[in-house]
Order: structure tokens, then C-alpha cells, then sequence
């Protein structure tokens, strides 16, 4: 009586919750880094790299194609329509109230000067 494929089963499953430290995908957590002082123009940009993805932007959306980036961290801003992506902060940390919460991007969302950064 071979099992094996049942252990692999089992196996699979019982990894499928682990969090370790090599996936980056954080399975669903927002890992909000916090609000930080964004430029304007693309001068003195908190991150480096603009890339919008296609459709609605939500924080899930700009985290995933800063995770397809290669890049550690994504940033939302102009209150949710713009997302960037880097691999460190370039600015300060700013007040958390500057970046405005809005529900329907999944977080917060930057504002006018002000990145909201989470981690890939």
C-alpha cells in the first residue's frame, strides 16, 4: 500500500498557511510600511519606478506588479492613481494622516505630496 501521494497531500497543505520569509506575497497581508513624502513630476519621487497596471489600481494590483518589477517595495499615490514601485525609500517618513485612507484601493492611498509604501 503506497501513501506517499496522500503525505504530499497532507504536506502541501500544512505549508499552504506558512508565511516564512522567503515569500514575498505576504498571502494577502498588507505589510504597510507607512506614509512618506513623495515628489511631484517625477522629481524627488519617493520611488523610482512609475508602472500603472491596466484597470482599477488597488493596493493589491501596484503590490503585485512591483512584485513582477522584481522590486521590494510599492507605493500608491495621488490618492490611489498612480502606483510605483523601488527597492528603498528615497524620502522621509511623513505624518500617517497625510496619506488618506480610501477603501476602495484596499489602504492608503498617497495624497498630493505623499506616498502610502508597502512592502512586496
Amino acid at each position: 500500500h503506497d501513501d506517499s501521494g496522500d503525505n504530499r497531500k497532507k504536506r502541501d497543505h500544512d505549508n499552504s498557511g506558512d508565511n516564512g520569509s522567503n515569500d514575498k506575497r505576504n498571502n494577502g497581508k498588507n505589510n504597510y510600511e507607512g506614509c512618506y513624502r513623495d515628489g511631484a513630476h517625477n522629481q524627488d519621487r519617493n520611488l523610482e519606478k512609475k508602472v500603472n497596471p491596466n484597470g482599477f489600481l488597488t493596493v493589491d494590483t501596484c503590490k503585485e506588479k512591483c512584485e513582477n518589477e522584481v522590486m521590494e517595495l510599492a507605493g500608491i499615490a495621488a490618492s490611489g492613481q498612480e502606483c510605483w514601485c523601488g527597492d528603498r525609500n528615497n524620502n522621509g517618513k511623513a505624518n500617517a494622516r497625510d496619506c488618506k485612507y480610501i477603501s476602495a484601493h484596499g489602504g492608503p492611498s498617497g495624497g498630493t505630496g505623499f506616498i502610502s509604501v508597502y512592502r512586496v
